[in-house]
């Protein structure tokens, strides 16, 4: 793959195309660093359109998440994403990979970048929420120790209806289900209940599915408030069900009462006192059955696991907060597969918001390449505008260990910055090639230091004319600095003083 990027202002090089080429450079990680009006939208356009066009013919995509949402692309592929879209990303997605997936590696990932993204949770909210995750994995079939269990169909989905939420009610349950308000489909032989009502006691059963499935953070956030009423009443969740039926029942009853002095109807209410006396037995049958139980302690296991109810319902504030954001959802993005760009138009989301998008999304693109094994080829490049924004020095940060590892598993960053301050040491020399568009004067010197540069190099930059590039070249110890124009040089009206390669 190759990207022409300008022509060398050298003596003995002049007017020679300065050419980028991936299978000459030692990694073919690309950061472009321009002040605002330096041209990074114009180049990072031409490098990636340039990248698609010289791919070849085997598969090939360049996944461009656009910030500010001004990137066009020919031959590209874009989706927008927002609070209202019904697709997004699922940060719980598992990879089945014996070695690189499984439950507890996705769970220190998506706790890893919640607490890089926003508020830090503390030692105690960390603890009830990775138990959460580990508990709804669990529940969907995912076991921490059982790799086999981590393979599911693909395109599984839940039972599809506009107007019904279909739940997985077993036999033994159908009473306390239908007592909460759930009712029966004969046709698909599931119960099932409007997408609003499915809270509270009725979370108790999960979602019905064709097959197994990912859970999502919803997924998450239901069992979470689940097992914060547990906890609060003190039971399991079949007395917590049982309870909750009575008050249904003891609102049914108040309701007809009212109703009855109100129209002077003469109505008892006899039959919802004799059921609401019915369902405070279960109740009380239920709690008794559950306090018997217990014979050795250990069976309140579950609810202490999940500390106190005040660290949990904090864990259930934030978990709300996340998923109220609106880009983690179990749909799968649009995209058209056979445009070799896809653009993720991100301008809709806050600064949170791109960010965990970004990590999360740059998370799965390197579980998936680490499957496919490794390749001498780029079989997909992440752009990245704007990338300070997802750029620090935490080792166990995605874009650093893309970095690091990418480029034996196919995988190119090409990230693009205004200031080579926002590039953290290791990102900086895990980069291939580096292009300085021009810098603001009061970062000359730190850029002198960080980025070797000779100050007279940065003194010979003009915004849109000229500019300077560095390359690592496989055999070669040391990589100069290119003055680099963006046309060829007209020698009879020369303009650059002191030009090299």
């Amino acid at each position: 793959m190759q990207i022409e990027l300008g022509f060398n202002a050298g003596n003995g090089f002049r007017n020679q195309p300065v050419v980028w080429d991936s299978g000459r450079l030692v990694n073919p990680h690309i950061c472009i660093i321009g002040m605002t009006g330096a041209g990074k939208s114009y180049n990072l356009k031409r490098f990636v359109e340039s990248l698609a066009a010289t791919s070849g013919s085997h598969s090939y995509t360049a996944h461009v998440f656009d910030v500010h949402g001004d990137l066009q692309f020919d031959n590209a592929s874009e989706v927008l994403f927002s609070e209202q879209t019904h697709y997004g990303l699922n940060p719980l997605e598992i990879s089945p990979d014996p070695h690189f997936g499984g439950v507890r590696k996705r769970t220190r990932t998506f706790l890893n970048v919640i607490g890089k993204v926003s508020r830090v949770l503390g030692e105690k909210q960390q603890s009830v929420l990775r138990n959460l995750i580990y508990d709804t994995y669990e529940n969907f079939g995912f076991h921490m120790d059982d790799p086999a269990s981590w393979v599911i169909e693909q395109g599984s989905t839940v039972l599809p209806s506009k107007e019904r939420f279909y739940i997985d009610v077993p036999y033994e349950d159908k009473s306390d289900a239908s007592a909460l308000g759930a009712r029966w489909d004969p046709d698909a032989r599931c119960w099932w209940c409007h997408f609003d009502d499915y809270r509270d006691g009725l979370t108790r059963w999960p979602p019905k599915h064709f097959t197994r499935t990912n859970p999502t953070l919803e997924d998450v956030l239901r069992y979470a408030k689940h097992i914060n009423r547990c906890t609060f009443l003190g039971a399991n969740s079949e007395a917590c069900t049982k309870l909750e039926i009575v008050h249904k029942k003891a609102n049914s009853f108040v309701r007809k009462r009212l109703k009855s002095l109100a129209t002077q109807s003469g109505y008892t209410a006899d039959k919802e006192a004799e059921e609401l006396e019915r369902a405070k037995q279960r109740a009380i049958e239920s709690y008794t059955e559950y306090v018997n139980s217990v014979v050795s302690g250990k069976e309140v296991d579950q609810l202490l696991k999940y500390d106190s109810s005040d660290v949990l319902a904090s864990v259930v504030d934030r978990l709300e907060n996340l998923n109220a954001v609106g880009i983690f959802k179990a749909e799968t993005p649009p995209f058209d597969t056979t445009k070799p760009i896809w653009r993720y138009n991100i301008r809709a989301l806050g600064i949170e918001e791109r960010s965990m998008f970004i990590l999360f999304k740059c998370q799965a693109l390197f579980e998936k390449a680490l499957e496919l094994g490794e390749t001498d080829r780029i079989r997909e490049t992440i752009v990245i505008d704007e990338a300070h924004v997802v750029m620090d020095d935490d080792p166990d940060n995605i874009i650093n260990k893309i970095g690091l590892e990418g480029r034996k598993f196919g995988l190119q960053l090409l990230l693009v910055s205004q200031s080579p301050e926002h590039y953290p040491k290791d990102i900086m020399t895990a980069m291939g090639t580096k292009v300085v568009l021009g810098i603001d004067e009061l970062l000359w010197k730190p850029a002198v230091g960080k980025m070797n540069i000779p100050l007279d190099a940065l003194k010979w930059i003009i915004l849109r004319k000229r500019f300077l590039c560095q390359m690592k070249w496989v055999g070669q110890a040391q990589s100069a600095w290119t003055y680099t124009y963006f046309r060829p040089i007209n020698d009879t009206n020369k303009t650059q003083t002191g030009a090299r390669s």
